[in-house]
């Protein structure tokens, strides 16, 4: 019997969101070949990347500014800038990850990502994401056969 569809609820899409980001928590904890500044690098990239919509499985998310509403009259009271109050910010800030820490020369060591081709970048992650997938299910199956 064909089961009925029907629109994910909140608690559901928050669920499906942090599983994500616990397997890349996984994925990129799993790379021994890498510094520990590689790995963190990674890991925000593959989480802005979830953001931006480039993640299997998930759509892209809203990233907003969300500025108190007396903000910006306390800012210019003080002759300061403020935060706009609509300011879309996804798509494209796993790019812009690299483009900034290179233009404040925060980015240091090659990146794991971004020093990927584009041939190698699905393949890279597919591989990573098939891992930290196992591990999530090993630790399950632990968690199961404890209980």
């Amino acid at each position: 019997m064909k089961r009925k569809s029907r629109e994910y609820t909140k608690d559901e899409v928050i669920e499906k969101f942090l599983m994500h980001i616990w397997m890349m928590i996984d994925v990129w904890d799993d790379t021994p070949k890498h510094t520990t500044k590689e790995k963190m690098s990674g890991l925000v990239h593959s989480i802005l990347a979830t953001i931006d919509g480039e993640a299997a499985g998930l759509p892209a998310f809203n990233l907003e500014p969300m500025p108190h509403p007396n903000d910006k009259e306390f800012q210019k009271d003080h002759g300061e800038n403020w935060f706009p109050r609509k300011c879309q910010m996804a798509g494209g800030l796993h790019t812009r990850l690299y483009e900034v820490g290179e233009k404040y020369e925060m980015k240091k060591e090659k990146d794991v990502v971004s020093g990927a081709s584009m041939e190698e970048l699905p393949l890279m992650m597919g591989t990573l994401k098939f891992q930290a997938s196992k591990n999530i299910l090993s630790r399950r199956l632990k968690t199961e056969t404890r209980g």
